[in-house]
């Protein structure tokens, strides 16, 4: 499995990491379930192709990706979005032998809401993996 494979993977541990969620309980990978009501979702997009870049001994690989959250206040589900934004790009994160760059790559933008009525925002992430290929 290639990064660009499992970098939601990745995303959902960083969250879970800090306290933003739990995994397959209200973070969820490639498909929103219909409950619970507050959930995240995060779905690898496409737009800017994953890119490799090689330095010296070093590489890198960019992924995209989309964070969808829904809660049952739109309030609600911006609060989370930020928790989301502040878990991410806080810092370099090192998960296993990889490094990770996250940042944000489109504000926040409100959906319509479901057929529950509940809110959905959305936003766009890309993540730079840093490593070693030896």
């Amino acid at each position: 499995m290639s990064y660009s494979d499992n970098v939601a993977t990745q995303i959902a541990t960083i969250l879970e990491n800090d306290g933003v969620g739990v995994f397959a309980t209200d973070i969820f990978i490639s498909k929103e379930p219909e409950s619970p009501n507050d959930c995240i979702t995060i779905y690898k997009t496409g737009g800017t192709p994953d890119d490799c870049l090689d330095v010296d001994e070093r590489s890198s690989e960019v992924s995209n990706l989309q964070v969808r959250v829904r809660a049952s206040k739109l309030t609600d589900a911006h609060d989370n979005m930020e928790e989301v934004r502040d878990s991410l790009e806080k810092r370099l994160v090192k998960l296993g032998d990889d490094y990770l760059r996250i940042w944000m790559t489109s504000l926040p933008v409100d959906l319509q809401r479901d057929t529950h009525n509940r809110a959905i925002v959305t936003a766009n992430f890309s993540c730079m993996r840093w490593y070693d290929p030896s």
